[in-house]
């Protein structure tokens, strides 16, 4: 018996009839047990901004919503924890999705946003300014400062809610069955402006469309919706691009792990796409 079977047997007291290994990510290691359960082993964290008990506090609080896979245990000490395997789920999330799917997310966002009981704070400043630090880059101060500022002047005059803040194609799925859409992986959750879930899902999976990201926001807002809506995500997708490139670029110099080169290459890509969007559109940078 090797020590995934031993520790999940010791934590289930169920036998671990089968184990096959899933992901080995940037801080954890999955494996699906018994074709029915995901095993989550804790390796790292986003030191100092990441909390077990925070983590644990909010997949409870979202436990009655649907909004993740259900949860079975979660370490508070660790961060290990067992949930149901989502069978056969699709990945959909890229610059090719269809509509409809987008419109379905923005209502699961709705639903994650009106969680109420989450204290902890995402802390979008300061982790710009630690990430920065920490890769010893600077890229543009001039234009940052600008778009720190503007994103700054509405995220701190605006009701925070529960955010995932990290909504990548691999952490949102679709239940083939069911055609539910399961929210996963809620290692960056906290309080935080819900233009920040909105920019993350649309700049994170190079949804540039005008169609696509105008429906999106649209589908979220419903009829309160206005065109300010949309600048302030635009802004926030802006925003959102620096804050992980010096993410990525500190975890790369701190590792040399490729991925995160990948990434922040990735994040550069965007800068420039926003940037001629600004170009092109800018009446989008007048509030």
């Amino acid at each position: 018996m090797g020590i995934v079977e031993q520790l999940y047997q010791k934590i289930t007291n169920e036998n671990a009839r089968s184990v096959r290994y899933l992901s080995d990510g940037f801080n954890n290691a999955s494996y699906l047990i018994n074709e029915k359960k995901v095993f989550r082993l804790k390796k790292m964290s986003d030191t100092p901004f990441y909390s077990t008990e925070n983590e644990g506090k909010i997949l409870n609080l979202i436990a009655p919503n649907r909004i993740g896979p259900k949860l079975f245990y979660f370490d508070y000490d660790t961060g290990n924890m067992i949930d149901r395997y989502v069978d056969g789920a699709e990945r959909f999330l890229d610059e090719n999705v269809d509509l409809k799917d987008l419109k379905a997310l923005s209502k699961v966002l709705k639903r994650l946003h009106s969680v109420k009981g989450c204290n902890s704070l995402f802390y979008p400043e300061q982790r710009y300014s630690a990430y920065k630090a920490r890769s010893g880059i600077n890229l543009d101060e001039k234009r940052e400062k600008e778009i720190s500022d503007r994103f700054l002047s509405f995220y701190t005059r605006e009701p925070l809610v529960l955010c995932h803040n990290d909504l990548v194609k691999g952490n949102v799925v679709i239940d083939p069955v069911s055609r539910q859409i399961v929210i996963i992986d809620f290692e960056f959750a906290g309080l935080n402006s819900p233009y920040f879930d909105l920019a993350s899902v649309l700049s994170e999976n190079q949804i540039y469309d005008s169609e696509k990201c105008e429906g999106f926001i649209e589908s979220y807002f419903g009829k309160d919706c206005v065109l300010l809506d949309k600048k302030k995500t635009a802004l926030t997708m802006a925003y959102e691009d620096y804050l992980w490139f010096y993410w990525a670029s500190c975890r790369y110099k701190e590792t040399g792990a490729k991925d995160f080169k990948d990434i922040a290459d990735g994040k550069l890509q965007n800068i420039e796409t926003m940037k001629n969007f600004y170009a092109q559109h800018p009446d989008f940078w007048d509030f």
